[in-house]
């Protein structure tokens, strides 16, 4: 994991992550203030939840792309998270990229981000890219994509 943290700010709302890290390092401050109440608010499914629960994902990896600056992130990275947590997805599989605003890192694949937030899932060698928020509820997204 390796970040860079912009801290030329005096609003600890604006600090901007960059670069490779794991879902607890949002759960500390200040990103705790934003990512904490997004996903204590957001409610899944419970009936797409369980059926989530039951379809293999040893094969599934997941990347997020977001931006720590972005409100569409803010929203969409705990709820992504919060229902990966319910379904018990193996943290080893998941990978969460932090990006500037320029969508770019050196050294660092970023799969010509055009838009965050972007989650790429690849099951076996199939390989869905949803840019942007998703059309309908995270975990019926994410059922559909790999049931």
């Amino acid at each position: 994991m390796f970040f860079l943290l912009n801290l030329n700010s005096q609003n600890l709302d604006s600090i901007n992550i960059v670069g490779v890290l794991n879902k607890e390092f949002l759960k500390i401050k200040p990103f705790s203030n934003w990512f904490n109440n997004e996903y204590e608010k957001y409610q899944p499914d419970l009936p797409i939840i369980e059926n989530l629960k039951k379809l293999p994902k040893e094969d599934l990896k997941i990347s997020i792309y977001f931006g720590s600056w972005d409100e569409n992130s803010r929203k969409f990275l705990p709820q992504f998270i919060k229902v990966l947590d319910c379904i018990n997805f193996n943290e080893k599989n998941l990978k969460i990229y932090s990006l500037p605003k320029s969508l770019k890192i050196n050294n660092m694949d970023t799969l010509n981000i055009k838009v965050v937030p972007t989650t790429v899932i690849v099951k076996n060698k199939n390989v869905s890219i949803i840019e942007g928020l998703w059309a309908n509820k995270i975990e019926l997204e994410l059922h559909n994509l790999i049931k």
